[in-house]
């Protein structure tokens, strides 16, 4: 899970245990504000992105309720690709 589609959809799964919704009903392009995470639901995405990708992630690019899967997987697979 090193390029942008496998991380979006890591990601994607996550989101769809995390808010109780299948995953088929997700978009990764919808704000995640619309999925109503708190900051645990956060941190806990971050702490599980962190180990699959071995990169610090800050959890409040994940609280941040403008940002989107898509977004943050592009970011992501930037990362890893700079390190």
């Amino acid at each position: 899970m090193t390029d942008e589609a496998g991380i979006r959809h890591w990601m994607l799964l996550h989101l769809a245990v995390l808010a109780g919704e299948p995953v088929e009903s997700l978009s990764a392009e919808e704000p995640l504000a619309r999925h109503d995470l708190d900051s645990v639901d956060a941190v806990q995405m971050a702490l599980e992105l962190e180990k699959a990708l071995g990169l610090e992630l800050e959890p409040e690019l994940l609280m941040d309720g403008r940002q989107n899967v898509a977004a943050l997987a592009a970011m992501l697979a930037g990362r890893l690709a700079s390190a």
